[in-house]
């Protein structure tokens, strides 16, 4: 799905893309410091995509893998 923006005024999805990312980004480092469990993490996740209206980010727990 294209979503018109400039770089000057970026979309609304663009804008929530972004703040989805940042703070996928602050989970994981969580996780990956041991501050909160892998199901911590991934309710969080969810949470967060659905608060955004944007797909889910997957973070593979054998891998440490983001997809």
């Amino acid at each position: 799905m294209a979503v018109p923006y400039t770089l000057q005024a970026p979309g609304g999805q663009v804008i929530n893309e972004i703040q989805y990312y940042i703070a996928f980004s602050a989970l994981t480092k969580l996780l990956e410091q041991g501050r909160i469990t892998t199901e911590q993490c991934r309710q969080a996740n969810a949470a967060i995509a659905e608060k955004y209206g944007v797909p889910l980010y997957t973070i593979h727990p054998e891998t440490g893998e983001k997809t």
